[in-house]
This record gives C-alpha cells, structure tokens and sequence, in this order.
C-alpha cells in the first residue's frame, strides 16, 4: 500500500512498500524526492544506541555496514533511516538452494569479519548474525544490513537486560546466562560459515571442508573463553585458506615467507625485499665474475 506524507522539512516521503510482516515494528521502503531508503521501527530504548552508532559511523564509516541517514525519536519508537542496498541477501541464495563455494564463502566471510570488527572495536555487539542480516550487494560485497538489534557492551553488566537473538544463531549465553560481547557474534559467524557451505543448519550437517571446519567448530565453543576472542583473529584464519581455484605453482608461491597470510600489508614490503635481493645478487654477479 503506497502513503503518501509531508514530513517537517516540507518534502514528501512516499511508502513504496512494507518489508517485513511484523505488526509491532514496521520495516518500510520509502521514498523521499530522489532518494529511496528503509525506515525501521524499534523499540524506545534502542534510541541512544543507534544514537552513539549513527554518530560514529559519521566519522569513521565501515564499507561493509550499511549506512544509517538519519535516527530519530516518537513518543514510543526509535526510528532509523537506512540505505537501501541492491543486492540479495545470503538468506535468499540459501532458499534456492544455492551453496556458497569455498571462494566465495573465504572473501564474504572476511568482509563479515571487517564489519563485525568495527562494531566491536567501538564496544558494541551485534546480536543478530544470520543470513538474512547479511546482503552481497550487486558489486560483489558483503555488506551487514540492520543494526537495529545492537548494544553496547557494558563491563560492570552480569547478562544482557533484553534477551536477543535468533534461534541457531544466538550463543548461549543470548540466553539470559551471562552478557554479551563480541564472541557471541562469532558463535553466530561459525553457524553462518556453515550455512554458506552447506545450506544447511549445524544439527542437519557440518561441512566437510577440513579447513573451514577447524575454523567453524571453534567458533561454536559452547564456552565463550573456548572461541575466537576476536574477529581480527577469525579473519586471519579465513585468510589462510588458499583460493580452490590456485593452480600449484600458486599454491607454492603461498608457501614463500611474507605471502603465506595473502595479506598486502606483508606481500608489498616482501616484494620489494626480495626484488632487492635479486638486483643486489645480480651486481655481485656482474661486479665479480665480469
């Protein structure tokens, strides 16, 4: 059902559709003169959250969070206004029945890992890691859609106030057992990983990738102190995995110090080191033999 509405700024937003079947929180695609966005409803107390999110991400954005364009309040609801990504989300591949290869599932969880990173480093937690969270945009990027479900991580706080999450998703201790920070959400990174490689829950089947499998049980410690502590940590190890598709001499040149991580910050400075070692090996040769 389109509505059509002026807002206080005398511009007229116009519903284009609702996106989610909720009846307590409304999740509208909205458009506004030339722009076009999501409108999310959450509760009131989400407010200061999304408050502090939405200032931080204004200095120091992350390419794999979808942006927030504005947050606000009513009487009774936190309101947020956020990018409308084109895309498809995980969720929607794994429908179809369509697994993730190893390629793929290594570089979107690597960018799941830098957006989960961000949200941590500014001493807040997720919550709500699953498929549907999770859109590959049409550029071929893993970006982590609504943030509405996050919290900040309080250190002298024994449990989280509000019990989120979703089931086979959600850590144990999402359960009212204990509060939650940052390993929580790589609990839920180890269930996605799975799902991305198998369409399929963890209690159905785990991977038999041997590489992804290491990764992914560890993550699913029942105890939080057993997993990951970070996600800089789990990044590395995804790094680690070399691409299916390297041919040998690939796989080889992965085994040469300063290029087993694949990360550029070491291979650049390796490579000039060795181009080095090559011209001076050279001179030497030239100088004393000729």
């Amino acid at each position: 059902m389109e509505e059509k509405r002026r807002n206080t700024m005398g511009t007229t937003e116009k519903n284009l559709a609702k996106l989610n079947t909720s009846t307590e929180y409304n999740t509208w695609l909205v458009k506004r003169d030339s722009l076009i966005f999501v409108k999310k409803e959450l509760p009131l107390s989400q407010y200061d959250t999304m408050k502090t999110f939405y200032s931080l991400q204004e200095k120091t954005p992350s390419p794999f969070i979808v942006k927030i364009y504005n947050v606000f309040a009513t009487e009774t609801l936190c309101i947020i206004e956020e990018e409308w990504l084109s895309g498809t989300t995980i969720a929607e591949y794994l429908d179809k029945n369509l697994p993730f290869s190893s390629d793929e599932t290594r570089q979107y969880g690597i960018e799941i890992c830098q957006a989960l990173r961000w949200i941590h480093k500014n001493r807040m937690v997720y919550r709500d890691l699953k498929p549907s969270n999770v859109i590959i945009t049409n550029s071929g990027h893993a970006v982590l859609i609504d943030p509405g479900t996050i919290r900040m991580y309080k250190a002298i706080q024994s449990k989280d106030t509000v019990i989120i999450g979703t089931p086979g998703y959600a850590a144990p201790e999402q359960f009212g057992f204990h509060q939650t920070d940052q390993r929580a959400d790589i609990y839920a990174l180890g269930v996605l990983l799975n799902n991305m490689l198998t369409c399929a829950m963890l209690n159905e089947q785990l991977t038999t990738h041997k590489k992804f499998q290491k990764i992914i049980r560890r993550c699913l410690s029942i105890a939080a102190k057993n997993r990951y502590q970070s996600c800089l940590i789990v990044q590395r190890e995804l790094e680690r995995i070399v691409s299916e598709h390297s041919t040998r001499d690939i796989r080889f040149f992965r085994c040469i110090p300063g290029f087993r991580s694949a990360r550029l910050s070491h291979m650049i400075p390796a490579s000039f080191f060795y181009l080095w070692a090559i011209l001076m090996f050279l001179y030497f040769v030239i100088t004393f033999v000729y």
